[in-house]
């Protein structure tokens, strides 16, 4: 299964029109974990809802596999392999409690109480909410950041085969962006496609090989993070800031003549740098 998406011009028409893409094309294949970035305003989040039928295009095409989904009809049969989690999460919390808001599309599923309960409470655990703590909880009564999990265990509960999310780590501190980076992964190696929307480059670059750069109407750049900054390369700066821990290897292979390619973590560096005595290295090159 796969979503591609060909010419693809999208506006927004208010007082006034808004460009926002000018013939676009993109395919994204099943079991892909993409990160999606560019600066504010560039067109991100309508990327993701055009992948997902939010929102039409005004001319272009977007296919899933084989099937042209011109109109709600046509994308009423993969509703249930597609997931949104968006970037205000309270679009889509409107149930009274927590428990009732994840269980909504599943009571139409299932009718053994039981096996429901369990199911809810594995899809709080798996966001790092306490379902004992949660679960009888008002969503409106939440921080940004609970209600933003609380989003995310609503949607991956029915286990869609693509999963898009927008903004999914605004609001959370390290440890709450941790239990979304190991969540996200933990699907994408179920053979599930995942999207994910972010101005964390860091983030993204932590989790996914390939990259999606949006910017002015158009795709800057789709590839693998690996060729994004080759060698100080900074095409996409006007577009992307480079990732902190990119910056790093770069000021440390310059100061010491120590290549680091392919580092995307802090572990990654130091497993890199293990063994290695930067002072000898430096008195060696008679670097300064």
């Amino acid at each position: 299964m796969k979503i591609v998406l060909e010419n693809i011009c999208f506006n927004y028409e208010t007082d006034s029109i808004v460009k926002v893409f000018e013939s676009i094309s993109c395919t994204i294949e099943q079991g892909e974990l993409i990160g999606i970035t560019g600066k504010t305003g560039s067109g991100k989040s309508t990327f993701l809802q055009l992948c997902t039928g939010f929102l039409a295009p005004l001319s272009g095409t977007v296919i899933i596999n084989d099937s042209v989904l011109n109109n709600a009809k046509n994308w009423s049969k993969f509703r249930k392999c597609i997931g949104l989690v968006f970037q205000f999460p309270e679009k889509q919390l409107f149930e009274e409690t927590v428990y009732a808001d994840i269980a909504f599309g599943m009571k139409q599923r299932s009718d053994n109480g039981e096996d429901l309960e369990r199911i809810v409470s594995e899809a709080l655990e798996n966001v790092g909410l306490p379902p004992e703590e949660f679960a009888g909880r008002s969503p409106f009564q939440l921080s940004s950041g609970e209600r933003r999990k609380v989003a995310l265990a609503g949607v991956t509960v029915h286990d869609p085969d693509f999963l898009f999310l927008d903004e999914p780590t605004i609001g959370l501190d390290k440890r709450g962006i941790d239990d979304i980076e190991k969540l996200l992964k933990g699907i994408n190696q179920k053979g599930k496609t995942v999207c994910v929307v972010s101005h964390n480059i860091d983030f993204l670059f932590r989790i996914c090989e390939r990259i999606i750069v949006i910017g002015e109407g158009k795709i800057q750049y789709d590839g693998l993070k690996k060729n994004m900054f080759v060698n100080g390369d900074d095409r996409y700066g006007g577009h992307v800031e480079k990732p902190e821990i990119t910056v790093l290897c770069e000021s440390i292979s310059r100061r010491y003549n120590i290549p680091l390619n392919e580092i995307y973590t802090i572990e990654d560096l130091v497993q890199s740098l293990t063994g290695i005595s930067l002072f000898q290295r430096n008195s060696v090159d008679g670097s300064s």
